[in-house]
């Protein structure tokens, strides 16, 4: 997906007349900050101006780096309850999201992904077959260890945007389903690796955030 279908392009498609940039990126985290600890229901918490402060210079460091990867078609919401199988064949759903991105989002949404933890040895080998694959379309060749780094710091930003969306869906739609799914989403981003960049980012999100201690 990621190698077809950049290179035949359609101008025509919405998909590619829009970009994943440093604003969407930077709203999606804030989803976080809103839904997730604000407006968290059971759990409001007002954000102290210096953590605020710091949390805002973390989700800045994380976008200002994603949107400046090469962008590919980016499916956007790439897990496995979009993902269908009927005899040999895969069939993928809920597609209208679409826009060009970092290639890290759709994997970090696969890999990491709300619905079902794959273990940590299962990751790597994926990653290192996408990249392997990728090769062998003629794209690359891909720096390994600063793809690895795209990928998880793609992971904390996809999972504090899917974490938050779940609190969206209790507090403004009214559908608590997703709320089951937190712990698993936030342990993603407490588990993933300590990039000392990010320490601030760390620490301000666990004074408020019970997942992240």
């Amino acid at each position: 997906m990621h190698s077809a279908a950049a290179r035949n392009a359609d101008p025509l498609c919405m998909a590619f007349r829009q970009r994943f940039e440093k604003p969407l990126l930077l709203w999606e985290m804030r989803h976080f900050t809103e839904y997730g600890i604000e407006k968290r229901r059971g759990h409001e918490r007002t954000v102290e101006p210096d953590d605020l402060a710091a949390i805002e210079a973390g989700y800045g460091l994380i976008v200002t780096r994603l949107a400046s990867l090469p962008p590919v078609f980016t499916h956007r919401d790439y897990h496995a309850r979009n993902l269908l199988v009927r005899g040999d064949d895969l069939f993928v759903i809920d597609f209208q999201d679409a826009l060009l991105g970092p290639a890290v989002y759709d994997l970090a949404s696969l890999l990491r992904d709300s619905y079902i933890d794959l273990g940590g040895a299962l990751i790597d080998d994926m990653v290192e077959t996408y990249l392997t694959e990728r090769e062998r379309a003629g794209d690359g060749p891909f720096d390994r260890p600063a793809f690895r780094r795209d990928f998880d710091w793609q992971c904390v930003q996809r999972n504090l945007k899917a974490a938050g969306r779940f609190g969206f869906f209790d507090v403004v739609k009214g559908n608590p389903n997703f709320l089951a799914d937190i712990p698993r989403t936030l342990g993603y981003v407490k588990k993933s690796p300590k990039y000392d960049e990010l320490g601030p980012l760390r620490r301000a999100l666990a004074i408020y955030v019970p997942e992240l201690n």
